[in-house]
């Protein structure tokens, strides 16, 4: 900076506290949220050609919600097995991908659960 030359520093003029939040804590509504959320992303498909593609947002869906609630992972898991047999017909091993679910949810209730333990000790 030159001498004598008089620059005022940057100020935020956003009011933090006007700001709303939408919290969705406890409420049924956070339930047929993750419900359905599981729902539609199972179902989204990824074509590589007409007659072949693959749907795995669904499992990436129940591995990003593992520090969930276990009652909202169980809601989201029986939406993606219900979004994953919706599409059955236009996704070859639609059973695959229902298996491949339950199998992680089953890795996420034993991780949470030796979390847990290891909290304990």
């Amino acid at each position: 900076m030159q001498y004598g030359v008089d620059i005022s520093t940057y100020k935020r003029l956003e009011n933090r506290s006007n700001k709303k939040e939408l919290r969705l804590q406890k409420t049924p509504i956070k339930s047929v949220a993750f419900f359905i959320m599981g729902f539609l992303l199972s179902r989204v498909l990824l074509s590589v050609t007409i007659e072949m593609g693959i749907a795995p947002f669904g499992i990436a869906y129940l591995i990003g919600i593992k520090k969930e609630k276990s009652k909202d992972i169980l809601l989201s898991l029986l939406g993606i097995i219900m979004g994953y047999l919706s599409i059955y017909r236009s996704l070859e091993g639609a059973i695959a991908y229902c298996i491949v679910a339950v199998i992680v949810m089953g890795y996420i209730e034993i991780c949470n659960n030796l979390e847990l333990k290891q909290r304990d000790v």
